[in-house]
């Protein structure tokens, strides 16, 4: 009965970050399309995106000192759900869906974010068919799994893979998880303003640029990560730092061409991107038991009898 509880209020939990996280996606869309001038889609990508960087960045290190301080694990949750809490209240407060609802928004400010832009009629039907007939928007959702997949895989298994099989201690863990999130943030933000303000080349050189970075310097360095005995810890945490640093181009990417290609729409774009979080986030449990399985057999070995 212990365990049917405890796996209905985990499965209530998801649902619930599931609405949340779909959320945050779809208001990336449309922040950048109501909000950002077409001059700087990369810097407003960059920084919108940066949310989930940030909490690893905040989540790892923290968890870790709570969980040995005298507060324990349960202190973790409480905390986070103060400062959810406090964050949703300022979100509510200071957020307007359109740029000329603001009161501090100014004539000049809002002309600058409306240059360029056409008048477009949100309420007419989302155009389902064309999209998923349109072959860059296959592109973009096909780059967004490969990048989310290994991107949630070094935060799901970052710190196992650094404690069990590294040998790094549990405190040290978390901040050796966070420095490199905190390297991919900065990474993205300078993608971000360098794609907008590189003019020598044409945006869509510029995009292909940018992606191929992120997933195939990327992709590289993870394969090298998983044939790094314990003995080059050192090395497996250059690698890591690699990883993070080149999967930050993505703001120059394929997330830059969804809003690029997709603008009104763009909000669909980004929550069929929550899709494929959903997604990597069920798959790579799949992924990872059959090759792992040895760290369960050691320490419950009464599941294997």
């Amino acid at each position: 009965m212990v365990v049917l509880n405890f796996t209905l209020i985990c499965m209530g939990t998801e649902y619930n970050e599931g609405v949340s996280f779909g959320a945050d996606f779809a208001a990336i869309g449309l922040i950048v399309v109501h909000w950002a001038s077409l001059k700087q889609h990369g810097f407003f990508i960059s920084l919108l995106s940066s949310f989930s960087q940030i909490s690893v960045m905040f989540t790892m290190p923290v968890a870790g000192e709570l969980c040995e301080s005298s507060l324990g694990w349960p202190s973790v949750y409480y905390v986070h759900a103060a400062l959810s809490g406090a964050l949703f209240t300022a979100w509510l407060y200071y957020y307007r869906n359109h740029p000329a609802n603001h009161p501090s928004m100014t004539e000049i400010e809002l002309e600058k974010i409306q240059r360029g832009k056409k008048d477009v009629d949100e309420k007419q039907p989302t155009p389902v068919k064309e999209i998923l007939k349109n072959h860059i928007m296959w592109s973009v959702w096909l780059s967004a799994f490969g990048e989310l997949m290994m991107s949630q895989f070094i935060v799901m298994y970052g710190p196992t893979y650094l404690n069990e099989v590294m040998g790094f201690g549990v405190a040290h863990t978390g901040y050796f998880v966070a420095v490199p999130r905190a390297m991919h943030l900065a990474f993205k933000i300078i993608s971000g303003i360098a794609s907008d303000r590189i003019q020598f080349l044409s945006e869509k050189t510029k995009m292909r640029i940018f992606n191929t970075i992120a997933l195939m310097v990327s992709g590289s360095f993870f394969c090298i990560l998983g044939f790094l005995p314990r003995e080059l810890s050192s090395y497996a945490l250059l690698s890591l730092l690699i990883i993070e640093c080149s999967t930050g181009f993505i703001c120059g990417g394929f997330y830059k061409c969804a809003t690029l290609v997709a603008r009104w729409v763009s909000d669909l774009y980004y929550m069929d991107g929550h899709a494929t979080f959903s997604l990597r986030t069920v798959t790579n449990p799949v992924h990872q038991v059959p090759v792992a399985v040895y760290r369960t057999t050691a320490r419950v070995p009464h599941l294997h009898a």
